[in-house]
C-alpha cells in the first residue's frame, strides 16, 4: 500500500521521487529511456532484471540502466515501511542541464562501461546526506522551482 509518493519534475520528466510504502509491496518498474539511482532509507528492496537480482537495505542505494525491473519492497518488521527516494535521469534532461559541458570530474572517466543493468551503491554518508536535504524539499515543495531542481540534479 501506498502511504505517500511525491515527485519533482523538470522538462515534463520525473526526476525526483520519494515513495513511503507499507510492506511487502511488490511493483513493475519499466524504465526504457531512463536510467535511476534509488536510495533506501528504510526497509529494503530487491530489483529484478532479466539477468539479475540485487539487494539494498536502509543507507544503500542501486544505480539501474535503462530496461525493465522488477522491485520488492520488504521491512524486516511485520507491516513496516519502506521509505526511498530516487533520481531519475533521462538522456534529454541531462542534455540540457549540462548543455555548457561536463563537469571535470565526468570527463575524465575511464570509459569502462559495465555490462550489468543493477549496480548495488554502499552506505555512503554523502548519499545519506543529499538525500536527507531533499527530504526538506519534498515536505516543502513550495520552496521547489526548475533551478533547484537543476542544481540539485546536478549536485
Amino acid at each position: 500500500m501506498v502511504i505517500e509518493h511525491k515527485t519533482f519534475e523538470l522538462f515534463g520528466k520525473m526526476v525526483f521521487e520519494r515513495a513511503i510504502l507499507k510492506t511487502p509491496f511488490t511493483v513493475p518498474n519499466p524504465m526504457p529511456d531512463e536510467a535511476c539511482f534509488l536510495f533506501v532509507s528504510e526497509g529494503a528492496i530487491t530489483s529484478y532484471s532479466e539477468e539479475e537480482k540485487v539487494t539494498a537495505h536502509a543507507n544503500e542505494g542501486i544505480l539501474m540502466k535503462c530496461g525493465t525491473f522488477l522491485g520488492k519492497m520488504l521491512n524486516e518488521k511485520p507491516n513496516g515501511t519502506y521509505e526511498a527516494m530516487a533520481v531519475h535521469f533521462y538522456p534529454e534532461v541531462l542534455e540540457k542541464v549540462f548543455e555548457t559541458g561536463l563537469p571535470s570530474f565526468l570527463q575524465d572517466l575511464d570509459g569502462t562501461e559495465s555490462n550489468s543493468s543493477l549496480v548495488k551503491v554502499g552506505a555512503d554518508e554523502l548519499f545519506g546526506k543529499f538525500f536527507e536535504g531533499m527530504i526538506y524539499y519534498f515536505s516543502h515543495p513550495s520552496l521547489v522551482n526548475d533551478e533547484l531542481i537543476v542544481l540539485k540534479l546536478k549536485e
